[in-house]
């Protein structure tokens, strides 16, 4: 079993800046069967960036926090010297909390922007809780040599909303609940030899 851990961080500015940190452990049970986990947290804070515009009147930049979460998890399980099972299993989980406002003037600056008058913008509106949900699993059969036949299942689910406080397992429930979309396919690789098929 090995163990790798990684991190850093960034600053681009008075209160711009971000973290990230990572964790991926290997685990090999035996000849046949491997498998990776690996969890990665990245944070950025008091990021800037456009919010909305309403035609030419005015044109909106916010601050705001953006939290990502990735789980993977990487697994191989070896049956003999011609057939495979793989599996990849993603969570990608991403918040943004939006937390003030700016007005983009004339000359290129920003000065603060009261959203009050505007119903459409508050502290809330903007926020997003972004989620997917995937699954990638392969069998692979050398039957022949130079042949192939693969047979594979993707499981996808597409989850958004505004909720940003969730603890994980309850965002992770919310994202089931989406409904996942589920595809199935085959592709088979067959190796002809032409000098052999010439010869007969």
């Amino acid at each position: 079993m090995a163990v790798d851990v990684n991190a850093g961080f960034y600053k681009s500015s008075e209160d711009e800046g971000g973290y990230w940190y990572a964790i991926s452990p290997r685990l090999r049970v035996n000849d046949r069967f491997f498998i990776v986990y690996n969890l990665r947290i990245q944070n950025v804070l008091a990021d800037g960036g456009f919010i909305s515009s309403s035609g030419d009147n005015y044109i909106v930049f916010g601050k705001r926090d953006t939290k990502t979460v990735t789980n993977t998890l990487f697994g191989s399980y070896i049956f003999n010297n011609k057939s495979s099972l793989t599996l990849n299993l993603r969570h990608y989980w991403s918040e943004v909390d939006v937390y003030d406002f700016f007005l983009l003037q004339q000359d290129g600056n920003l000065a603060t922007f009261d959203y009050g008058f505007d119903p459409n913008l508050n502290e809330s509106s903007h926020d997003q809780n972004f989620n997917v949900f995937t699954i990638d699993m392969v069998y692979s059969w050398n039957f022949a040599p130079g042949s192939f036949l693969n047979i594979v299942w993707k499981n996808y689910i597409h989850h958004f909303d505004k909720e940003i406080d969730l603890r994980f397992f309850s965002n992770l429930s919310n994202t089931f609940d989406a409904g996942p979309i589920n595809s199935f396919s085959a592709k088979l690789i067959y190796y002809l030899d032409y000098q052999r098929f010439a010869r007969k």
